[in-house]
């Protein structure tokens, strides 16, 4: 089975709390499974390519983001100790500043910085031709790719036959945006 992950954070790359345990963990078991496993994440500035041979692929994908488009320069590492890839979405806009989330209240566009990480994951798989049967999205980071999976890509041939699957795995942490902006 081929498994998308989509997640705000994963161990050891970009680790605020618990979530970015259990992606690694989830990645590390379904790999051990025999499953086709890939992740995707922000490039944060925070993030030490030199240390996790992060490298720089040849790919940029456009991602639709309302009436325009925006690009995201895509980088490869591996989860450590597995062969599972990451692949991290490079965007100076939205990702290339100190830390994940911002200081206390979080950066003022991390609704727009999460939507283009949801949507972009849909861009990036045919890039690296993943055909996943499930879409695994981790928090309400990545809630927005829960609908585009039955909206703007059920009808993309990478995306048919995928299941969508939406772990909420703190409760508090909700990530409430302004409703103009959608």
């Amino acid at each position: 089975m081929t498994i998308l992950a989509v997640a705000a954070e994963c161990a050891p790359f970009a680790k605020i709390g618990g979530l970015a345990d259990v992606v690694a963990a989830l990645a590390r078991e379904w790999r051990a499974l025999g499953h086709d496993v890939r992740i995707v994440l922000p490039k944060y500035g925070s993030i030490d390519c030199q240390r996790w041979q992060i490298e720089q692929t040849r790919l940029t994908i456009s991602v639709p983001m309302g009436w325009w488009q925006e690009y995201a320069r895509i980088w490869r590492g591996e989860l450590p100790g597995t062969d599972v890839p990451v692949y991290f979405l490079e965007s100076r806009d939205y990702f290339d500043r100190p830390g994940i989330y911002g200081e206390h209240e979080g950066y003022a566009d991390n609704d727009r910085r999460f939507l283009f990480l949801s949507r972009a994951a849909f861009e990036l798989a045919p890039a690296v031709d993943a055909v996943p049967e499930i879409i695994h999205a981790h928090d309400w980071h990545t809630a927005p790719t829960m609908a585009f999976l039955k909206t703007h890509y059920r009808h993309h041939p990478h995306f048919t036959h995928a299941a969508g699957v939406f772990t909420i795995h703190n409760i508090a942490y909700q990530g409430i945006s302004d409703p103009a902006y959608f």
